[in-house]
């Protein structure tokens, strides 16, 4: 949970809590919630595909898009709450695309009660709940519904009242622990971290990967749009709002952060915009250009997605799973079988606290001094430092030696001080 400061997942903490009421505290059970928002999450992709893309490989293109990304499907497998998210996200589109063909009430109320429930997985949801918002208005004012913008709005309106009561509290709470100084500096770098962390890693292009891709996908949905308005085709406006929805999403992450100084969605926070992001790719292919042309496209960006998710896709390098697939190694080498220890110091980067202190509680380990710190500061005293790539600059100047790589995460021992064990 999130650490010492008010907890902003909500819907998952209560429903894990349920879960392990009924099913026991074991690891499955309080993933349940997740999995099951992973199975809405491609039920309601297969959904917009099915509805909304006239052919097999656009259906197959638009699914895969939107759900062949190993860093969002992890989300689905753990008891956090951006799975909850991005679910309530997804289904929130979709709820709008159908609420516009015929402004039939029971999509906006799904499409309402959708991103209050995604909001309840995690407050970032806020801006995609402000931007569909945003879209509905303009939608509302595009198509002439004057008769709808009072009768329909007033459900805005309470869900927003409802929202404001229940999160005031919270959000000032989590302000003054800093939990709104994480993130990006600037909408830019949430993009490119976006493309960094769907790619899991992958540099294919070298470097500026991340960069290239972000660039890329933003240039063929302006390229989409320049289209449609040339063209003018009948099935274009599922991918209009889409877009609308990405780029209004976009100003409102702009806009927070100029109103409240806080930094930009990064890293997990920002997964809710894969949905919108490939979903506005894969509804302009189905909409705009030759025939011929586009199944080529389309078939060659699945043939790719099909590649690199096979090649990420490892159970060992799931988030949060893989730290539990190599404890093990971890444990084995800073006490060896047999070895006896009335204390080893420590330290990590502040990813592995939450399951090193589980150990320390639950096992026992005789780990001692195991502070929460972020960013991590070296301390000369430790005996040892497991850490990520970006925690490994410094290690040297302070004593520390490499020792051995366990999974991609890198092990230091202080090489200034013995490291006694009583056999």
């Amino acid at each position: 949970m999130c650490w010492g400061t008010a907890n902003n997942h909500w819907l998952n903490t209560l429903l894990f809590q349920w879960c392990e009421s009924v099913f026991g505290n074991d690891p499955w059970a309080l993933r349940i919630p997740n999995v099951v928002a992973g199975w809405g999450y491609l039920f309601c992709a297969a959904l917009l595909c099915s509805r909304f893309m006239k052919t097999f490989v656009l259906q197959v293109l638009g699914f895969l898009m939107l759900c062949g990304h190993v860093y969002l499907l992890d989300f689905f497998s753990l008891a956090r709450g951006y799975g909850l998210m991005t679910c309530g996200v997804i289904w929130g589109m979709y709820a709008l695309l159908r609420y516009t063909e015929q402004w039939n009430i029971r999509f906006l109320l799904l499409c309402i009660v959708s991103l209050c429930l995604a909001i309840l997985g995690n407050f970032t949801a806020i801006l995609a709940y402000l931007s569909v918002g945003l879209v509905w208005l303009i939608q509302i004012i595009i198509k002439r519904k004057t008769t709808l913008l009072f009768r329909h709005g007033a459900y805005w309106a309470m869900s927003a009242v409802v929202l404001m009561l229940l999160l005031r509290v919270p959000i000032l709470t989590l302000s003054v622990y800093g939990e709104f100084t994480q993130g990006a500096a600037n909408v830019y770098e949430t993009g490119v971290n976006l493309m960094q962390t769907t790619m899991y890693g992958r540099n294919y292009l070298g470097p500026l990967t991340p960069q290239v891709l972000l660039v890329f996908f933003l240039l063929l949905i302006l390229v989409f749009l320049v289209q449609v308005q040339l063209r003018k085709p009948s099935d274009s406006r599922p991918f209009i709002i889409v877009a609308t929805l990405l780029f209004a999403n976009i100003l409102m992450i702009v806009l927070q952060q100029l109103i409240t100084g806080s930094h930009t969605p990064i890293g997990r926070k920002s997964i809710y915009l894969i949905p919108l992001l490939f979903g506005a790719v894969s509804l302009g292919f189905a909409c705009t250009g030759n025939h011929r042309i586009r199944l080529l496209g389309a078939g060659v960006i699945i043939i790719l997605l099909v590649v690199h998710t096979s090649r990420v896709l490892e159970f060992r390098f799931v988030r949060e799973w893989y730290y539990d697939a190599y404890y093990p190694e971890l444990l084995s080498t800073i006490l060896p079988e047999g070895a006896k220890s009335d204390s080893v110091h420590l330290a990590t980067s502040w990813i592995f606290y939450p399951a090193l202190n589980f150990y320390k509680e639950t096992v026992p380990l005789p780990f001692s001094d195991l502070p929460y710190q972020r960013p991590l500061v070296v301390d000369s005293t430790k005996q040892y430092y497991y850490v990520e790539q970006p925690d490994t600059n410094g290690m040297h100047q302070h004593g520390f030696h490499y020792e051995k790589s366990i999974g991609p995460f890198f092990l230091f021992k202080n090489s200034r001080q013995s490291v006694f064990f009583r056999e």
